[in-house]
């Protein structure tokens, strides 16, 4: 009971909050109600039982009668919102992410004393740097790969201090081990964060997470209220057999001590063909994405180019992108116009360079990779007005 004093205390003025929450909640809807359609009633209905479950959980997880897995299940799938207009969900959730973020620490410091928690998600998932951003269901849950051999796989492990801040943060990953011994390496990258003032997602000016810092091997400091997260790769050989492998990573902070984390890996059976035999062919717009290009390749088998730029390659840069799996290489691109004879004016131009790129392309044994991009839009505002398409 003294473990918990303090984590009860700080939960009491967030219960009287929500109850101040729902009052002002009640005037936003008053003058919400006198337009109401169906769909918004519905939605009040919905807000009205979300709200009842984070008070419940609150009493439940303060009397003790809800354990750990039951309390994160329960509230694990309503993470996206709750779709009754943007001020009255940011309201409440704001209030639920504190019960969230509080539950974690009660739970903690009553089984483990554990100054913090980790969570994982796959690598498609955003992982926000606000803390009370969590998802609850992934709240100390086992990390779960999947790949085939001879294909590379990742997920997130994030660091959620409860107590205080956590100082000279490290991390060990053990390697994965499976069948007939073998074990399969993991690599391990933090996932940095972007301030961004908007995005194409709609999301409020903030912290974008973005960019992965190769080399680090540690954080000075993860302050309470934000969250760090690592990322996991596990690059499977293409003789590895089929099979569970298994694993964990120890993250440990200054004074405080360290927590584990399953990490598992299935390996199908069955193996991605090598770089040399095939490739996933993909076309970017932007020209200053062409910095992606090389680690798509390289790591993802991504064969990517880019619609408004060819690369000037070189013999050897064409060589080398041929054994990491390149299977086309763009060498130029042709314009239409309207009316006969529908040739890009540029074209007698243009030969020489097209012809310099196929000679480089011979010295690299790439030639019959090499391919001519014709845009189609003859009336596009790069190349003529209206917007038209070529005759067949």
């Amino acid at each position: 009971l003294e473990l918990i004093a303090e984590p009860l205390a700080r939960l009491r003025p967030v219960q009287r909050e929500m109850a101040a929450l729902r009052a002002a909640l009640d005037r936003k809807w008053a003058a919400i109600s006198a337009h109401a359609s169906p769909v918004l009633k519905r939605q009040r209905e919905e807000f009205d039982a979300l709200e009842e479950r984070v008070a419940d959980l609150a009493a439940r997880i303060e009397t003790g009668t809800i354990g750990w897995a039951e309390a994160y299940g329960e509230v694990g799938g309503r993470d996206q919102g709750t779709g009754v207009g943007s001020q009255v969900e940011e309201t409440v959730m704001e209030a639920w992410g504190r019960v969230r973020v509080l539950a974690a620490a009660m739970h903690a410091l009553k089984d483990e004393a554990a100054p913090f928690v980790l969570a994982s998600q796959d690598a498609l998932t955003r992982v926000f740097l606000e803390a009370d951003r969590i998802a609850p269901a992934s709240l100390g849950r086992t990390l779960e790969l999947k790949a085939a051999r001879n294909e590379a796989e990742s997920g997130q492990v994030t660091i959620v201090p409860l107590a205080a801040d956590l100082d000279d943060v490290t991390w060990t990953v053990a390697p994965l081990a499976g069948p007939s011994g073998r074990n399969i390496q993991v690599d391990v990258e933090l996932l940095g964060y972007v301030y961004c003032l908007n995005n194409m997602f709609g999301d409020t000016e903030g912290w974008w997470p973005d960019p992965l810092i190769a080399g680090s091997d540690s954080i000075e400091t993860v302050p309470l209220g934000e969250t760090a997260t690592l990322w996991l790769t596990a690059t499977v050989p293409d003789d590895a057999p089929a099979g569970v492998y298994r694993g964990t990573i120890t993250i440990s902070a200054q004074t405080v001590g360290s927590r584990t984390l399953p990490v598992e890996l299935e390996v199908y059976d069955f193996a991605i063909p090598p770089p040399e035999r095939t490739s996933l062919q993909t076309l970017f717009w932007e020209r200053e994405e062409s910095r992606y290009l090389e680690p798509l390749l390289k790591n993802y088998r991504i064969d990517a180019g880019l619609m408004d730029h060819e690369k000037d390659w070189s013999a050897d840069d064409m060589r080398q992108a041929g054994q990491w799996g390149k299977q086309r290489f763009r060498i130029g691109h042709l314009h239409g116009v309207e009316g006969p004879p529908y040739l890009d004016p540029r074209l007698d131009s243009k030969l020489p360079l097209f012809g310099r790129r196929l000679a480089r392309a011979e010295a690299a044994g790439v030639r019959e990779r090499c391919y001519l991009y014709a845009y189609d839009e003859a009336g596009h505002p790069a190349h003529g007005a209206g917007h038209q398409h070529e005759p067949e």
